[in-house]
């Protein structure tokens, strides 16, 4: 077991330093499209963020990117590197989190899911947010409410994810949490509307109003594969097509509708199950949050991987279909990338295996709620697999 830990933490350091050294990322045109490239340009930009220009990131990613980019044009190089090294510590520090909170078996589990998605989680803010909603699971389960509701408000103030968590206070009616993380998340929201007006929350939900389809969702590996049309570059990533906002508004509901379903689910639990119900409902209402949304970054998959990692207990468990279908999902993600590209994704090919791909977020909702369901009506033979 040592030396398959040491062997992911190994794969990790050895992509940090092809990233930071080079020989591709060295040079400010290599680095041109990549969330470093963006972040320098949010530093170097005058005026005030989503005020004097336009910013597609809610106000903790700002705050990072002003904190890692130098105030210079030419400083994409450095920011990247500075990214690229603290996203491997907070990787590590979640592995971390996982171990002294559930045991060496999901701490492990969360290390070989995220090694099928090397490099990609070292260049972006997802796993930062991901620590944060990591952070708030443990804090509900171990009955701290202020902690909570901090971990949820600074998640979301990176990635918006991690507000979903406040989910799972409800499940499991921990209205102390609930309370500290509404409390602190309207205080936060008043303040960054202070600051950047009402429009500063309308162009991080439309990114910068973009009209097309992200390139790997659903709807955008579906026109590829049913449509003529070519992909497009348009705010830093590859769309296809018009969005259509009826189909974006039902993807929102569905969204809203299974998520309340899951929560329901779990709230009838036995405290016994809590741990279990609250990580699959959690697993399940991201997985439907990411087949329905307009925007679907490979980087999106990593939100799962903690959650996933905490429904494994034994090795026994990796058999689960909750953790095979994520590991499946992540896994294709990555081998689809590699093979076309970021710009080849409209290809028939491509587009078929990120379609299969969102077939097994689909089948993890499925095994979530059906798992939930078992859960909710009493006792069931035991499950190998409820989280320490």
């Amino acid at each position: 077991m040592r030396w398959l830990v040491a062997t992911m933490i190994g794969v990790r350091i050895m992509a940090a330093l092809v990233l930071t050294v080079g020989p591709a990322t060295d040079s400010v045109e290599e680095l041109k499209g990549w969330d470093a490239a963006r972040f320098q340009q949010i530093v170097a930009a005058e005026g005030r963020p989503w005020v004097d220009h336009a910013v597609e990131y809610p106000p903790g990613s700002v705050v990072i990117a002003e904190l890692l980019a130098p105030d210079r044009a030419d400083g994409v190089v450095t920011t990247n590197r500075r990214l690229v090294v603290a996203s491997l510590v907070v990787d590590l520090v979640l592995a971390v989190v996982l171990l002294r909170g559930a045991g060496r078996a999901p701490a492990v589990a969360y290390l070989a899911l995220g090694t099928l998605m090397v490099p990609i989680g070292l260049l972006r803010l997802d796993l930062w947010a991901t620590l944060a909603a990591t952070v708030a699971w443990f804090a509900l389960r171990d009955r701290r409410p202020l902690t909570f509701g901090v971990a949820v408000t600074v998640g979301w103030l990176v990635k918006v994810f991690p507000i979903a968590l406040i989910g799972v206070a409800i499940a499991r009616r921990s209205w102390g949490a609930f309370a500290a993380a509404a409390a602190l998340s309207t205080a936060a929201t008043g303040a960054w509307i202070w600051y950047g007006g009402v429009g500063a929350v309308e162009q991080v939900l439309s990114l910068r109003d973009v009209t097309g389809w992200h390139l790997e969702s659903v709807a955008g590996s579906l026109v590829a594969l049913l449509g003529d049309e070519s992909p497009r570059l348009e705010a830093d990533a590859y769309r296809i097509g018009d969005l259509e906002p009826a189909v974006v508004l039902a993807g929102r509901l569905i969204t809203v509708a299974v998520s309340l379903g899951l929560i329901r689910f779990a709230s009838r639990c036995r405290s016994e199950d809590h741990d279990e119900a609250t990580a699959l409902m959690t697993l399940g209402s991201l997985a439907v949050l990411l087949v329905t949304a307009p925007l679907l970054s490979p980087q999106f998959l990593l939100w799962l991987s903690p959650f996933a990692a905490l429904l494994v207990r034994s090795p026994a468990d990796l058999r689960r279909p909750e953790v095979v279908l994520t590991a499946a999902a992540m896994a294709l993600t990555s081998i689809t990338l590699a093979w076309f590209g970021p710009p080849d994704l409209d290809q028939t090919p491509a587009a078929a295996a990120l379609l299969v791909r969102d077939a097994c977020l689909v089948g993890v909702v499925v095994t979530t709620g059906r798992r939930l369901l078992q859960l909710a009506h009493g006792p069931v033979a035991a499950h190998r697999g409820a989280p320490a």
